[in-house]
């Protein structure tokens, strides 16, 4: 079990939770995986940035999205860039290509992209290749509020 899993059924967020599935380190592997299980929902990218100021800010936003640098700077005041899979695996104990929407150490900014909110449910990795989770999109905001952590809800940091 991830530490997803743990906080998902701690604070009692409805969700579906799959273990042990091919490992999903693409969005082609990902399409075969909610195929297979039959997920439904949006399937969500999570982003961990570091901030020239050693800040790690996280960015949930949807498959096929990308940061937009310039918009992400003026946003924080502050460069940011992707962390390495390294500083990841470091930082959070999540794979690269796995990072998951929580669950991460203390001080990390939470933004969610208000493009995910328009969708019901979020298709998310769970830190590991080969276990994933959905849940409603609307909870992202109810696990940030149970784990007390800040988050923001900001457009046009992706593209």
């Amino acid at each position: 079990m991830t530490i997803c899993k743990d906080l998902l059924d701690k604070y009692g967020i409805e969700h579906q939770y799959i273990e042990g599935h091919e490992p999903v380190l693409n969005y082609e592997a990902a399409q075969r995986v909610d195929e297979k299980y039959h997920l439904e929902g949006v399937e969500s990218k999570c982003i961990l940035c570091k901030t020239k100021s050693d800040r790690y800010v996280l960015l949930c936003t949807l498959q096929g999205k990308r940061i937009n640098n310039k918009n992400l700077k003026a946003y924080l005041g502050e460069k940011a860039s992707l962390t390495s899979p390294e500083d990841l695996f470091a930082f959070s104990t999540y794979q690269a290509g796995c990072a998951a929407p929580f669950g991460y150490p203390e001080g990390v900014l939470y933004i969610i992209d208000p493009e995910v909110l328009k969708h019901e449910k979020y298709i998310c990795s769970a830190g590991v290749p080969c276990d994933s989770f959905v849940m409603k999109t609307k909870d992202l905001e109810v696990m940030y509020k149970n784990l007390g952590v800040s988050y923001e809800i900001v457009a046009d940091l992706c593209d």
